[in-house]
């Protein structure tokens, strides 16, 4: 029989097919650069930018029932400069919450680089990942260039951060993105949070590896939509399965891969260790770079914000057309909202016209996305927990970068090693090793059963960063 499975999302027919993605029922929308098969998928692996829509749905948390909001989800997508359908896809976030992702997009790992310390125009990258990756960056909701609308009835759902339906947000535009993107559908896939993007990496493998927890009636946070999503990627995988019942083991053969470059992953406690001063640290620095002036990553962050609000370098960054892009332009995001900001768009009024209150083009970052009341917080050490029960199953890197006064890497251990309810010990190896050019291991010992598979000990990579701060591609590429 036929296996019966969630439409949310699915790819759509377009008949003769089209260019720039809007053609039939797809909830997307895309530069003019990308062209459709009459299946509905991308007719190459080709540099991409524009948005998915992600329509509302109900979920709830701890047994209260919410709407999540009408997000438009900017994404960009390089692929590997080589064979990208044999590459792996490394799908790469920033953090805040409320930054957006142009800071790892601009920071020297896409092939154009914005960082203002090279020059004051796009420029070519030395090493681009796309050497050895494809590359996929998204924009949170209501960050960088995705923007949120009303409901149908009118209503405005808050861009406050719900940690647990952003992770499912970014699911979604990532199965999203794979099933009209056949060719590497099935390839291994990567996730890279930097900051705040270290929470949300530990959520969302939290739920693709158990999504049937999405809808046992037990989990604090049931969502029954995005558990569809999941199960349909699934049966495209394991097509006998019909998506039921698939294993974390054979997930993680897919998502079996997490980056936390400077994350936050085990809440609060990551952060009260006093973070001693190092040796190229200036007084008053700032605490994400402590060895430049206060205020210097926001001002990094707020330049290159800057160069994507100017349509030629932003055509440049992104390989494709944006005027193109029809979900850019004001006429088609009448009522976006929470979005406020001070800063010069002339440049892109003239490409894209003139936006109403309450919206901008492009926020590098957003305080409305700040943490939700009623949601799970951030900086529950709880997420620690969730984090070891990652780190059971996939592979993991943290990255120590000895800069960076606000995530500090080795307080991470004590943060884990008090985890008492599931690990007897950790331990941060810093010792040389031969072959290895920065070393830096943590091994975590787990307790008996408790452990996902019951596995006793895991060993983490956490690579040392001598001369480098929380943004490591701005000073060590």
């Amino acid at each position: 029989a036929a296996c019966e499975l969630s439409t949310l999302g699915a790819v759509v027919p377009v008949g003769e097919g089209c260019c720039g993605c809007l053609c039939g029922a797809s909830g997307w929308s895309c530069a003019a650069d990308t062209c459709l098969t009459p299946e509905g998928t991308a007719l190459a692996l080709a540099p991409e930018a524009g948005f998915f829509q992600l329509d509302p749905y109900i979920y709830a948390w701890q047994g209260e029932a919410r709407s999540s909001p009408r997000s438009r989800v900017w994404y960009a997508f390089w692929p590997a400069d080589d064979e990208p359908a044999a590459r792996p896809l490394l799908v790469l976030f920033n953090g805040g919450p409320g930054a957006a992702s142009g800071l790892l997009f601009g920071a020297n790992t896409a092939p154009w680089s914005l960082d203002p310390q090279l020059s004051d125009a796009a420029t070519p990258t030395a090493q681009p990942w796309t050497q050895a990756f494809n590359l996929l960056f998204i924009d949170a909701p209501s960050t960088g260039f995705s923007y949120n609308l009303p409901l149908d009835d009118g209503t405005k759902i808050t861009v406050a951060l719900d940690p647990d339906q952003d992770a499912s947000a970014f699911i979604s535009v990532l199965l999203r993105f794979l099933a009209r993107h056949p060719a590497i559908q099935r390839s291994p896939v990567i996730l890279l949070g930097e900051s705040y993007g270290g929470t949300r990496g530990v959520l969302m493998l939290e739920q693709l590896l158990d999504y049937e927890a999405l809808v046992d009636g037990a989990s604090p946070y049931q969502n029954p939509s995005v558990h569809g999503e999941i199960e349909r990627h699934l049966a495209s995988l394991v097509p006998e399965s019909c998506g039921r019942g698939v294993s974390r083991e054979a997930i993680a053969g897919q998502f079996g891969r997490l980056v936390s470059v400077q994350g936050l992953v085990a809440g609060i406690a990551q952060l009260v260790e006093p973070v001693p001063p190092g040796p190229l640290c200036v007084v008053d620095g700032d605490p994400y770079h402590c060895d430049r002036p206060d205020g210097w990553l926001f001002d990094v962050m707020a330049e290159i914000g800057d160069r994507l609000r100017q349509p030629e370098l932003l055509a440049t960054a992104l390989g494709v057309d944006p005027t193109t892009i029809a979900w850019l332009h004001a006429d088609a995001r009448v009522g976006a909202y929470g979005r406020d900001q001070v800063v010069d768009e002339g440049a892109m009024v003239s490409s894209f016209g003139d936006l109403g209150p309450g919206d901008a083009y492009y926020v590098a970052y957003n305080p409305a996305v700040g943490p939700r009341p009623d949601a799970r917080s951030y900086v529950d050490v709880e997420i620690g927990d969730l984090f070891l029960r990652a780190a059971a199953t996939v592979e993991v890197l943290v990255t120590d970068a000895r800069l960076d006064a606000v995530i500090y890497t080795p307080s991470l251990r004590a943060a884990l090693a008090a985890r008492k309810n599931a690990v007897s010990g950790v331990v941060h190896d810093q010792a040389p090793r031969a072959g290895v050019a920065r070393p830096g291991w943590l091994r975590i010992d787990y307790l008996p059963a408790w452990a996902p598979g019951g596995v006793l000990t895991r060993e983490l990579r956490a690579p040392r960063y001598d001369e480098a701060g929380h943004t490591i591609t701005l000073d060590d590429p």
